[in-house]
């Protein structure tokens, strides 16, 4: 069985730049080109069938979430 699993919210491709930038510590400043076929403005999971099926519920928001993805990146990358 296929289930999405994310944190049920909506959040923009800018937003999640943000995030990233935030969390490496510094500031992103994004090129834009004109559009492709498949760009999407925004990405969010349904969480219906997973709640449902598996109880699942997040804990955490995005931000945190890839704040601690970047430091640990960061940590692997240094020892190396």
């Amino acid at each position: 069985e296929v289930f999405n699993v994310g944190l049920g919210e909506r959040v923009t491709l800018l937003a999640v730049i943000d995030m990233i930038a935030d969390a490496a510590g510094y500031r992103a400043t994004p090129q834009f080109a004109p559009r492709r076929a498949g760009d999407v403005d925004h990405s969010w999971a349904d969480l219906a069938k997973i709640r449902s099926v598996l109880g699942y519920a997040p804990t955490t928001t995005l931000a945190p979430a890839i704040a601690a993805f970047v430091r640990g990146e960061c940590a692997a990358t240094a020892r190396v």
